[in-house]
């Protein structure tokens, strides 16, 4: 089973997430919690997760083209289209 790094805010020391070891290429990890990213905003050349770009663009995209945030059942289905708005997001999220 592998390890875990806890990373935490580089500006206030808060623990922000723990990461698999094979997930950090480094070993050494940081990154901002949500606190300090709204008090201070985000450092030039600072890139979010891709877990929540990921997210944000999945809710953008359903309010866009939904109207609202679809429920887990509602995006199991909109998965097994192939040209659903959902469907190409997931598509290009896997060729990162």
């Amino acid at each position: 089973m592998p390890g875990y790094w806890m990373v935490f805010c580089a500006n206030c020391g808060a623990h922000v997430f723990n990461a698999q070891i094979t997930e950090v290429p480094a070993e050494y990890a940081f990154s901002l919690c949500n606190e300090c990213v709204e008090k201070y905003g985000e450092p030039a050349g600072f890139t979010k997760t891709p877990d929540e770009v990921f997210w944000d663009k999945c809710r953008d995209a359903m309010l866009e083209d939904y109207g609202k945030v679809l429920t887990n059942d509602e995006i199991l289905i909109e998965l097994d289209l192939p040209s659903s708005p959902i469907s190409l997001l997931e598509r290009d999220a896997k060729r990162r």
